[in-house]
């Protein structure tokens, strides 16, 4: 078969999760479509392909040629629990015309190109869709027709590879994917998830060890945690459940400091090291926020700049916020190009200033956790129930928080953080 009735084959499938099941994997449907993928990988010549009590499928491509690093391919087998997933019906649609697609003629559901712009750059290609009352599950199906293929291709011809180890798991879209992964036994030393993004895009990320792992985990969760809220109460207006992108940081930059009393779990005697460096970071990132943002005002005010023209601008606004940095003998940060690592500045335009917003709702988070950590929780907690209903200024009076426009309290709360970073260095 080929990739793409491979993944015709997979839709075919119901592998909807249920975040309210107390089982692994959540639903035992999807152990369906995990023993027909052993199955078709021990036929296609990975002999040790099996899925495990947990339905999890594992298989192993012995490497062919000399000693290469041992890499790993990983996919998810569940859809989404919001939208049916049983009984899809798909369509192939090929030399796609760049029109709006109508998916169901009887129920009026159309996919259309206003408000689905990107569908413009896959004029002339194949698209596979379904008539709209069901996920179609590319999500991650896709990833796994993928593999499949790329395993068969290798295995067929004979082609040279390290040794290669495959993984599918369940259970990804309620976040219950990596709860009985068998880590040691996948044994890889480096692994990729093939799971969305752009044709022939490559994420490379991972945790690495250092600090920074606590600092993605932790504000990550706030997110998680604030649309976990909002989700599941009956008062917040589905439209309503995200914050405005003014308060949209507050949430995951507070709950940095808020798990503060388990840090230790993490960090063990480097505990308060990791507790003066995130707040010293914090607090010093408003100058470098509020750097970006001027930066962004005056190239949209001056659109002519030439490239070494916006070097410079950027070079006199380093001087201006952060004059404790000497750049000189880095030549890329030295002729001022350092803005371009900002992606913010081309994904998000004027989006970074909200982060000093809501730097300035966190740092007080933290503040008030120094003398009565509970009470900063509740605050917290009043603050993530509004949602997107309530605007930057009145979540802050909800949680009793200063507002940073109000005369003098940046001035307040610097000196805080100040008085409280000197008293703790190490």
């Amino acid at each position: 078969m080929s990739v793409k009735e491979k993944f015709l084959d997979y839709v075919s499938y119901d592998t909807q999760s249920d975040s309210s099941s107390t089982t692994m994997p959540s639903t035992m449907k999807q152990k369906l479509l995990a023993q027909h993928l052993a199955d078709e990988m021990v036929a296609m010549g990975i002999e040790d392909a099996h899925m495990d009590e947990w339905g999890y499928v594992y298989g192993t491509i012995p490497a062919n040629c000399e000693k290469k690093n041992v890499v790993g391919f990983i996919a998810h087998m569940d859809t989404a629990e919001e939208v049916s997933g049983a009984n899809v019906k798909a369509r192939v649609i090929e030399n796609y015309d760049g029109e709006d697609i109508v998916l169901n003629k009887e129920l009026g559901i159309v996919t259309d190109v206003e408000n689905f712009p990107i569908l413009k750059k896959f004029k002339g290609k194949t698209l596979i869709v379904t008539d709209g009352t069901t996920l179609l599950g590319a999500d991650d199906k896709a990833g796994v027709a993928e593999i499949m293929q790329a395993a068969e291709d290798i295995i067929k011809n004979n082609l040279p590879h390290g040794e290669i180890h495959i993984a599918f798991t369940p259970d990804e879209e309620i976040g219950a994917g990596p709860n009985k992964f068998d880590v040691k036994g996948f044994g890889c030393d480096f692994a990729y998830t093939l799971d969305g993004g752009e044709l022939g895009g490559l994420d490379y990320e991972n945790f690495n060890g250092t600090s920074a792992d606590v600092d993605v985990l932790t504000h990550e969760c706030g997110h998680a945690f604030e649309g976990y809220v909002a989700e599941r109460d009956p008062h917040v207006p589905a439209d309503l459940e995200c914050p405005g992108m003014e308060s949209a940081e507050i949430h995951s930059m507070a709950m940095e400091f808020l798990t503060a009393p388990w840090h230790h779990l993490l960090f063990g005697k480097d505990t308060d090291k990791y507790a003066l460096l995130h707040a010293e970071d914090s607090f010093l990132f408003l100058a470098y926020g509020c750097a970006v943002d001027e930066f962004q005002h005056i190239m949209y005010q001056n659109p002519d700049l030439t490239p070494d023209q916006r070097n410079q601008t950027w070079l006199e606004l380093e001087h201006k916020y952060r004059p404790w940095i000497d750049f000189d003998n880095l030549p890329f940060y030295g002729r001022g190009a350092g803005w371009q690592r900002q992606l913010h500045i081309y994904e998000c335009p004027f989006y970074y200033i909200d982060y000093c917003l809501s730097t300035m709702a966190a740092l007080q988070f933290f503040l008030l956790s120094l003398t009565d950590h509970k009470d900063a929780w509740q605050r917290y907690l009043r603050l993530v129930r509004r949602a997107g209903t309530a605007s930057y200024t009145e979540l802050l009076e909800t949680a009793g928080l200063k507002v940073p426009f109000e005369e003098g309290s940046i001035k307040g709360i610097a000196q805080q953080m100040t008085d409280w970073l000197e008293a703790h260095q190490v």
